[in-house]
């Protein structure tokens, strides 16, 4: 017993509509499987998003420092080579 062709699309388009659903069901519930997974993680997430704007103020604190440090630390590198060669050339001139 053959169907009409219009009887076939209709149970085609059933098919598909079914399928369609099935697979609607198993993305809802594997997202809500994931964001049970996650649920920690984003929790954490949030938490330290609160600390962001401290982090921020702390980082640019120490570089600043450490800039500051590093232009001393050069500057007293200058001068201890600086009295180096100065000792080194007045070595010179006594003998």
């Amino acid at each position: 017993m053959k169907l009409s062709k219009r009887k076939q699309l209709v149970l085609k388009k059933q098919q598909l509509l079914t399928n369609i659903q099935q697979q609607r069901n198993t993305l809802s519930a594997t997202s809500e499987h994931w964001l049970t997974i996650t649920a920690s993680y984003d929790r954490t997430w949030q938490k330290m998003l609160v600390f962001k704007p401290l982090l921020i103020a702390s980082f640019s604190l120490i570089a600043l420092y450490n800039i500051r440090t590093l232009s001393t630390q050069s500057t007293s590198y200058r001068c201890l080579e600086d009295s180096k060669n100065y000792t080194n050339i007045y070595s010179q001139k006594k003998t």
